[in-house]
């Protein structure tokens, strides 16, 4: 994940068919400091199917805003200190 600080490659940040290293899944309403994960108790449930599905949907319009984006710009790597 980039943090604005260690460099990166453009392939960390295109997550196609990658699986995360961890989920989130909170009720704001009932729960809005986010203390408890409710991933396990929605685990194969339709929900987070369609949630994992926008996620997916999401990722893959970045990817292609991205491309688009670095065929009309110039975009060369930062050093860090």
């Amino acid at each position: 994940m980039y943090d604005g600080i260690v460099n990166y490659k453009e392939e960390d940040l295109d997550f196609t068919n990658k699986d995360p290293d961890f989920e989130q899944l909170f009720n704001l309403k009932d729960d809005p400091e986010e203390m408890k994960n409710l991933i396990g108790e929605y685990d194969g449930s339709k929900l987070l199917k369609e949630f994992r599905q926008k996620t997916a949907s999401y990722s893959q319009n970045l990817n292609a805003t991205r491309a688009d984006f670095m065929k009309s710009h110039n975009v060369e790597v930062r050093e860090t200190e």
